[in-house]
């Protein structure tokens, strides 16, 4: 709003364009608002936490895709003629391009040589990037299954926080709670804690 104000509520300059400002305020101020409601939603939170786990194995199979990718480069800078692949750079894109298929046509390899480095390269990398994708849906499928235990601790550390408490006092809260004395929270007496 604030920005709006500011700009007079005129979204183009005088020519008719969209300047930095106008182009900021349609494009980016509608996608951070919409940004702000995910914060709110526990499908997106679970979404968030399936992200998390998956990220701890992906480093190394990103290596091993960027290793791949650097061999058939290097490769494809050799087989191929200079007036096709001129320098190592256009050689990158070429495999670049060819490991993710999208072949935009601007460079392709013109010798049987070339043409089976890509081939191999866009087979082993497909077959390569399904491994992140299993990963990546095997986290979410064991978040989504675990999905109340997770969203229960989420809003039992918010209302903690809200409340004021450290992890320090976790173990007072829990005596005090712990009615029959046996060391353990039961369900009714977390239920109590929790709307405390």
């Amino acid at each position: 709003v604030a920005l709006r104000i500011q700009r007079g509520l005129h979204l183009s300059s005088g020519d008719g364009t969209c300047d930095a400002g106008c182009s900021v305020l349609v494009g980016v101020v509608p996608v951070l608002r919409l940004m702000r409601l995910l914060r709110r939603s526990h499908n997106f939170q679970l979404l968030l936490k399936a992200y998390s786990i998956a990220l701890e194995a992906l480093p190394v199979i990103l290596f091993i895709w960027a290793i791949l990718g650097l061999a058939a480069a290097a490769a494809l800078y050799i087989v191929e003629p200079r007036e096709n692949v001129p320098t190592w750079v256009a050689s990158l894109w070429l495999s670049g391009f060819s490991m993710t298929t999208l072949g935009y046509g601007d460079s392709f390899p013109v010798t049987p040589a070339g043409q089976t480095v890509v081939m191999v390269l866009v087979v082993t990398s497909l077959l390569y990037t399904a491994i992140p994708m299993g990963i990546i849906g095997g986290a979410f499928s064991a978040v989504w299954h675990d999905r109340d235990r997770i969203l229960l601790t989420q809003r039992t550390r918010k209302r903690l926080k809200q409340a004021g408490y450290t992890a320090h006092d976790i173990p007072f809260l829990f005596h005090i709670f712990d009615q029959d004395g046996d060391g353990n929270l039961d369900l009714e007496e977390f239920k109590r804690m929790v709307e405390f």
